[in-house]
């Protein structure tokens, strides 16, 4: 059974302290915690461009594969690489993820977390604050590389090097962050996208803006996903994306200020999802999955229509953020 994302370790929870010493450094007292909640302000240097952080990323440069079945497994490696129920532990309640380091699979030069990087843009992969396993009693924080083109160039890894990527991932998940081994399928879907990322993949803009439109376009990917990963029968992975639907979801909810009330619906959706994955045990011969899946892409379809036109006075928007964040233009 896999591990929710709210769940935590027993011998982890001390560290919780931790992230209330970030959010209090990140936020210096000028907004509460409660008025804006996006998880990316956590990871960033002093000093760095909150507003731009949270309103651009580095585009992401994939090669989409000309085989049906390959493109699926990427998407579900994308989904895998943005979601925090990969990596389970803290970084799982902290709702970190692959993608809060390397953005769109790229890197991340204002990424900063307490304990765990030196000058900003580094971490330390053997520090004891996400796991005990890589412990090495030596703070030595390593630049977070861009993944574009990584797959094909092993060794990977810096502080124990592996010779083949599912060796490198599987290490990644169960020692650096303590997490439990994900499903076959999923595991396979990571490389498969960490194979995508190419050079050629790389469009002429290098920036992209984070939207709404976005969001909403890979809250319907990863419904689709699911729906292919139950329909090929595996359980294990359909459980997986939903968990980290319900994730993404949480994501777009902190997106708007609680002044919106339409955003209530999220957390309306998001709970009926929580009612389908007794659903998903049951097996594939479980048409009530079937048609909840079904019925749940076409709902969710219909509410982000809904939401939409509030976007703008949302933290899709540059002045909205600026206002909550107390920047002064």
């Amino acid at each position: 059974m896999l591990r929710r994302p709210t769940d935590l370790p027993r011998r982890a929870r001390p560290i919780q302290a931790l992230a209330i010493v970030v959010i209090a450094s990140v936020l210096g007292g000028s907004v509460a915690a409660e008025e804006i909640e996006i998880h990316a302000l956590l990871w960033l240097r002093p000093g760095a461009d909150r507003v731009a952080s949270l309103t651009t990323r580095p585009t992401e440069c994939s090669v989409a594969p000309g085989d049906a079945d390959r493109a699926r497994r990427v998407e579900l490696g994308r989904i895998a690489f943005r979601s925090p129920v990969l990596l389970g532990g803290l970084a799982s309640r902290l709702e970190l993820r692959c993608d809060s380091c390397h953005q769109n699979g790229r890197d991340h030069p204002d990424f900063f977390f307490p304990e765990v990087s030196g000058a900003p843009g580094t971490v330390d992969v053997s520090a004891n604050v996400f796991s005990h396993g890589r412990d090495d009693g030596v703070f030595n924080p390593v630049s977070i590389p861009d993944l574009v083109g990584s797959a094909a160039n092993p060794p990977f890894g810096t502080v124990v090097p592996s010779a083949d990527l599912p060796t490198f991932l599987r290490a990644v998940v169960e020692d650096e962050f303590e997490g439990e081994v994900p499903p076959a399928s999923v595991a396979k879907g990571l490389i498969d996208y960490l194979e995508s990322l190419r050079e050629e993949g790389c469009p002429s803009e290098s920036i992209e803006a984070a939207s709404f439109e976005r969001d909403a376009r890979e809250l319907d990917d990863i419904a689709s996903t699911l729906e292919w990963a139950w329909g090929r029968g595996d359980r294990d992975g359909s459980e997986f994306v939903l968990l980290s639907w319900r994730a993404a979801l949480g994501r777009l909810h902190r997106r708007f200020p609680e002044s919106i009330s339409e955003r209530e619906e999220i957390v309306a959706f998001s709970r009926g999802l929580g009612r389908i994955r007794p659903l998903l045990a049951e097996g594939s011969e479980s048409a009530a999955a079937t048609g909840a899946l079904r019925a749940a892409r076409r709902r969710q379809a219909e509410w982000l229509r809904a939401l939409e036109p509030r976007a703008k006075e949302s933290f899709y928007s540059a002045s909205t953020i600026a206002a909550a964040l107390g920047i002064e233009d």
